[in-house]
């Protein structure tokens, strides 16, 4: 079907959106019907997102914001690339709601860390235990303490 700028001005061009050889939607420039299989799926299932993308392409077609013709094979290869953009931009908007919610806190450096203190201090903390003690004899300095079922000490 060769689409020509005029596509959005006849009501009748319709774009069939494929999903693994089965057509489940049927778009037209001001309408989108899903078939029923789509319709049922959540929001997110990965399915439904390619479908809704694809979708999206037929749309730009049918109303010439992109050249046609349509051909279902560039479609997946666009709504892929779209639904990546989409998955980084969602990344990049939790990481700045993190950050406003926590600040910004810095890296942990695993080399400063795995030596037995949080890096942020500067030392281990006093008392640190940094690995077994030599043929099973207890570290000196320990404090044993007796929990009781409620989790305290009785």
């Amino acid at each position: 079907m060769n689409h020509t700028d005029d596509a959005a001005a006849n009501p009748l061009d319709v774009i069939f959106v494929e999903l693994e050889g089965e057509v489940v939607a049927v778009c037209s420039p001001d309408r989108v019907m899903l078939h029923q299989s789509v319709r049922e799926l959540p929001v997110d299932h990965p399915n439904a997102e390619m479908v809704d993308a694809k979708c999206q392409v037929a749309l730009a077609i049918l109303r010439g914001d992109l050249a046609g013709p349509y051909r279902d094979e560039d479609a997946e290869l666009l709504a892929g690339v779209l639904l990546q953009q989409q998955a980084r931009e969602e990344q990049e908007a939790l990481a700045a709601a993190e950050r406003e919610a926590y600040g910004d806190l810095p890296d942990l450096e695993p080399e400063r860390v795995g030596r037995g203190g949080d890096p942020r201090f500067g030392a281990r903390a006093r008392g640190t235990v940094t690995g077994p003690p030599p043929d099973g004899a207890a570290h000196p300095g320990a404090t044993l303490h007796r929990i009781g079922p409620n989790g305290r000490e009785p």
